[in-house]
């Protein structure tokens, strides 16, 4: 969790930096939806999953 108020490009940047594989993204548009937007820092993909299904895919990916 990144609580610092920095732009999200940093965020993920301080992430990747960290080790960290996997990036949770969860805005306004996300929460309306009911989705969240997963991103595998190692190779840039980028997914949209449902809240429900979001700790599953996680651990798939792991």
């Amino acid at each position: 969790m990144y609580l610092e108020p920095h732009r999200l490009g940093q965020q993920l940047r301080y992430a990747d930096r960290k080790g960290f594989r996997l990036a949770v993204m969860v805005g306004q548009t996300e929460l309306q939806a009911g989705q969240v937007r997963v991103k595998d820092l190692q190779t840039g993909e980028e997914t949209v999953v449902g809240r429900a299904q979001w700790a599953h895919d996680l651990r798939r990916r792991l």
